[in-house]
């Protein structure tokens, strides 16, 4: 994955993210406010976006919907088959 020269920053605030998501700022809260997801940093009462974790856990998003889109065409076309 080719890095972004542009944010040389480690950490996006919510602004930040909103920008490098092309989302909202209560979509990014929901994001960061959910801890598990393992991009998240706190400092005191802020939240902020690893960079570097957050393109693992995108990229890991993105495979794992295009795994199930080919299962969903593997069982449609078996069905058809039948």
């Amino acid at each position: 994955m080719e890095e972004n020269t542009t944010n040389p920053k480690a950490l996006l605030n919510v602004k930040e993210l909103c920008t490098y998501l092309g989302i909202g700022q209560t979509k990014a809260r929901e994001l960061l406010t959910d801890l598990a997801n393992g991009f998240t940093v706190r400092i005191g009462n802020r939240l902020y976006a690893y960079k570097a974790k957050l393109d693992k856990w995108l990229m890991n998003r993105i495979l794992q919907s295009i795994w199930q889109l080919r299962q969903q065409r593997f069982f449609r076309n078996c069905a058809k088959k039948q």
